[in-house]
């Protein structure tokens, strides 16, 4: 079917490292012309991988090259099927370069969540938790989940960041040595091959997060969870990686992330991420979108990446991302981390709020500046994984799930930050269409009305209403009359007002 994953099981036999020496590729062919190259991996035992995902319909060819003698020269045909619940991969709109879209057109709402540990649940025993979570992600419209391929522990210049002493050791999946990328484990490896079965374990978590619409964030590095990596650019660091692009990048639900993080702790410098950045975009021939979690990186280095990603904790969060959004018109801004991250039953890093309502507000002056946000709630963001339905009480993942569906129906792609629209300023935060004829503000609960009086477009047309930001509760629309000075909001939350004057 059409961006789904078409995976391809081979079996051969061979006497050689297959994690190092292997050459496993196939050259695809529609209508007699070259649409491009797939690589194949390992897969454990005498079994090899190539998989594959095609955006387009029709028939592809394709023609093996490898140094298995078995299948080098072998062929095979695919028929693609039209799929309708896929939008395809994310793309960036030349057009529109500073939103997200997906590959049919359609605007991308980013929502997302960070679940660093998604990688371990349900890694040593089918309890289903995986897929309830990742249901309920869907379910609450998370559309993106930033996660590690691979972390160890949760620790910081060796003290633990987790604060709860009542901690039940079943939630916590930090240093746990039997889960590991590679051979062996995280405190005594084995360089020289990779673990397949975790692979398989990740490769379930993708598929899964792909039937329900959710983009895979996949930071491939993290240097602060005490993970024993390779000695950069060493030939296990480049199996790794190498491994990790040839069997992620078919996903049509991929986003790439160098690492979290990147060049903080004195692991590595910028030379070694361009490194990366270039190693991968040789060898992932779909051209998923690609970032790097590194602010300082992504500035210096903007043309290398394709989305820019923040890590600000201001306390003037709108103001510091409108500097950012202004200076990077030209890209998606995210902001990965802003200091947010409601608590819950367990204290794990508290950042500088914790408070579910001032996370929100947050996030809401984070798309009010024209960037994109994530969600954090403690004890699942990191290596505490106690799920969210038994939490007392729950996360407030219904804050999030009301915000991406306001900007769904006020398409988020077509609005952008203003200063000011006639006399309706210094209240509150504005987003604009570029007709002026949809206009959206956000308006802390201390204030106690709008003025519009005096905005001359207004005219007598259109109409306004409001959205309480906390229930998702809309009110009526009301008829603008052109004699109205003064608008004042029924909710006593933060609330956004909807002036619309469009036809």
């Amino acid at each position: 079917m059409q961006c789904e994953v078409i995976d391809i099981n081979l079996t051969a036999t061979f006497n050689f490292n297959p994690f190092t020496d292997l050459i496993l590729e196939a050259n695809i062919e529609k209508d007699g012309v070259f649409s491009h190259k797939a690589y194949g991996v390992y897969n454990g035992n005498d079994n090899f991988l190539l998989r594959f995902s095609f955006s387009e319909i029709g028939k592809y060819h394709y023609t093996i090259i490898s140094n298995l003698t078995e299948l080098d020269g072998k062929t095979g045909e695919i028929i693609v099927n039209p799929c309708q619940k896929k939008s395809g991969p994310l793309v960036i709109n030349p057009e529109n370069p500073s939103k997200l879209y997906y590959a049919n057109g359609t605007p991308y709402q980013l929502y997302a969540f960070e679940c660093d540990w998604l990688f371990a649940i349900d890694y040593k025993s089918e309890t289903n938790k995986l897929e309830r979570l990742i249901n309920y992600f869907s379910d609450n419209h998370v559309n993106q989940i930033i996660m590690n391929v691979y972390a160890n522990d949760l620790k910081f210049n060796n003290e633990s960041w987790i604060l709860d002493k009542n901690l039940r050791l079943e939630h916590n999946l930090g240093n746990d040595d039997d889960i590991f990328p590679f051979k062996g484990s995280n405190s005594n490896p084995d360089f020289s091959e990779l673990n397949v079965d975790f692979f398989k374990h990740l490769d379930k978590i993708i598929k899964l997060l792909d039937r329900k619409n959710i983009i895979a964030h996949l930071m491939i590095y993290v240097w602060n969870k005490k993970v024993n990596w390779p000695d950069a650019c060493s030939i296990a660091d480049n199996m790794y990686f190498d491994y990790v692009v040839k069997r992620y990048s078919p996903f049509t639900n991929i986003l790439w992330d160098i690492s979290k993080e990147a060049l903080a702790y004195g692991r590595c410098d910028a030379h070694y991420i361009i490194n990366r950045i270039l190693r991968l975009r040789k060898l992932d021939t779909y051209k998923r979108l690609l970032t790097v979690h590194e602010y300082n990186f992504c500035k210096k280095y903007q043309d290398l990446v394709d989305i820019i990603s923040i890590q600000s904790w201001d306390l003037d969060i709108y103001k510091e991302t409108r500097r950012l959004t202004s200076l990077h018109s030209n890209k998606p801004v995210l902001n990965l981390e802003h200091g947010g991250y409601e608590e819950g039953p367990y204290q794990v890093f508290t950042g500088h709020y914790t408070n579910a309502k001032t996370c929100l507000k947050r996030n809401y002056h984070i798309m009010f500046a024209g960037a994109y946000s994530a969600y954090y709630w403690q004890p699942l963001s990191w290596c505490i994984t106690l799920m969210p339905w038994e939490a007392t009480p729950e996360p407030h993942f219904d804050y999030y799930k009301h915000m991406i569906d306001f900007f769904t129906t006020y398409d988020y792609s077509q609005l952008y930050p203003v200063d000011k629209f006639g006399q309706f300023s210094g209240g509150g935060y504005l987003l604009a269409n570029t007709e002026n004829t949809l206009v959206v503000g956000y308006i802390p609960k201390e204030n106690y009305g709008i003025g519009i009086g005096y905005v001359d477009h207004f005219k007598g047309i259109g109409t306004y209403r409001f959205f309480n930001t906390i229930t998702g509760e809309y009110t009526s629309k009301v008829p603008l009359s052109g004699k109205a000075r003064k608008i004042i909001s029924p909710f006593e939350e933060d609330t956004i007002v909807i002036i619309d004057m469009r036809a």
